[in-house]
């Protein structure tokens, strides 16, 4: 419809679509729209093509493609600073740190998270609840579990507050998973069935499927028994 009636607006719906895309694990067809809009969008909607950059560096993290993922991002934080828009860079920055986290640079990870909470600290809402998820999983990745374990419990807080079941159900997972590494057994289990009770009740099959595939991994952590776990 846009196109129709001649409308920039189209490249905007095209983002969003190829942004839903990536959610439903399209990775392929989401970076082909994004290198698309990137070669089409005009010079004159610049925050159009730092989001394009933004995603497109996202997709390529979420392969372990470290090398073209951070040029991206970069370049996108660049440009989003450029045009004030502190909060979105903040988010870009919370996985240009992700990436460092990734490649074993934990200190420039750390100096590029700090930089993002000063944007997004500013109040609860999911932007700040991934950024502390990243946190989280940083000290998973390390094997620290104290610090991994309290930071799941800002998130979980967080996501309780905001209404985030998606984040919630993930955190309570990943909860579960550290609080058996430190040999709370009771928590752990508690966490997987809650965690269980919010996936079932997700709205979206695709989430659904998603995490009930993780849930069923930490479900065979946490049994004793190696025939129901290998099971």
């Amino acid at each position: 419809a846009f196109v129709r009636a001649n409308s920039p607006l189209a490249f905007a719906a095209r983002h969003d679509a190829a942004r839903a895309m990536y959610e439903q694990s399209r990775d392929a067809e989401a970076q082909r729209e994004q290198e698309m809009l990137l070669r089409e969008v005009p010079a004159a909607f610049p925050a159009l093509r730092a989001q394009a950059r933004w995603q497109l560096g996202v997709i390529h993290a979420s392969a372990a493609r470290w090398g073209q993922a951070l040029p991206l991002l970069e370049q996108s934080n660049i440009e989003l600073e450029h045009l004030g828009e502190i909060d979105h860079a903040s988010r870009v920055q919370r996985v240009i740190a992700l990436v460092y986290d990734r490649t074993g640079d934990t200190t420039t990870a750390w100096k590029h998270r700090m930089v993002a909470l000063r944007g997004i600290g500013q109040h609860s809402d999911l932007a700040l609840e991934k950024a502390v998820a990243t946190i989280a999983q940083a000290a998973i990745f390390a094997r620290k579990w104290q610090v991994a374990a309290s930071m799941l419990n800002v998130e979980i807080d967080i996501a309780h507050r905001i209404g985030d079941d998606v984040q919630l159900a993930d955190a309570l997972l990943y909860r579960a998973v550290v609080r058996q590494q430190l040999g709370n057994w009771t928590g752990a289990r508690s966490d997987a069935s809650e965690g269980d009770a919010v996936i079932a009740r997700l709205p979206d099959p695709a989430y659904r499927m998603y995490l009930e595939a993780d849930a069923l991994v930490v479900r065979a952590r946490l049994d004793t028994s190696t025939d129901r776990a290998g099971a």
